[in-house]
């Protein structure tokens, strides 16, 4: 009997420290309830970003069956997202990947370029800057096939930078044009060129 009694006296003890504790859990509970209601818990979530950059590919260079002024252009940018925290720059090239080329020089006109090439930048897509004009390209990479590339690098070590937290764009257009003289072109009538352009470094 005296056990029994002892038993129960314990269950009640711990029956109220239980009730004690619950009381005690959710006055903590309504008190950062009310202190958050009063402003005075403030809770800072912070987000660090890294940089990001984003090239979009312009299509391939082609000429086929090519006849005087004939063209081909391709257009590509480079978009530069920096940091939350600092401004961020990159460096990079532009080489250009000659995978067939037919064209010679006139045998009469062993100076006059048949195949120039020319490269404009733009921050706006309105307003284009030359980067290279006319260029001189007749037989540049005329040993190249598909399986055996030639590389030819147009520009290197490019840089763009842009603010904390903010995003530059680079656009850049190429041309390749079959020239047009007064003169007989009939060597490079109907002949093919094919390539493209790649962004290195990034």
């Amino acid at each position: 009997m005296r056990k029994d009694t002892k038993t129960i006296f314990l269950s009640i003890i711990a029956v109220l420290l239980l009730i004690a504790v619950g009381v005690g859990i959710s006055y903590a509970y309504f008190q950062i309830q009310k202190d958050v209601d009063k402003g005075k818990v403030t809770v800072e979530a912070e987000t660090d970003t890294a940089a990001e950059i984003d090239y979009t590919t312009g299509q391939d260079i082609n000429l086929d069956l090519a006849e005087p002024g004939d063209s081909d252009s391709t257009e590509f940018n480079i978009a530069l997202t920096a940091s939350n925290k600092a401004a961020d720059k990159i460096t990079y090239g532009i080489d250009w990947i000659i995978t067939k080329n037919e064209f010679v020089y006139e045998p009469e006109y062993p100076g006059m370029a048949q195949l120039v090439y020319s490269l404009y930048y733009s921050f706006d897509q309105n307003n284009w800057t030359p980067f290279i004009e006319n260029a001189d390209c007749t037989d540049l990479g005329k040993e190249a096939t598909t399986s055996n590339p030639f590389t030819h690098t147009i520009a290197s070590n490019q840089e763009l930078s842009a603010n904390a937290n903010t995003t530059k764009t680079i656009y850049w257009k190429f041309v390749l044009e079959y020239k047009a003289y007064d003169f007989n072109q009939a060597t490079n009538m109907s002949k093919t060129f094919n390539g493209k352009i790649k962004v290195t470094g990034i």
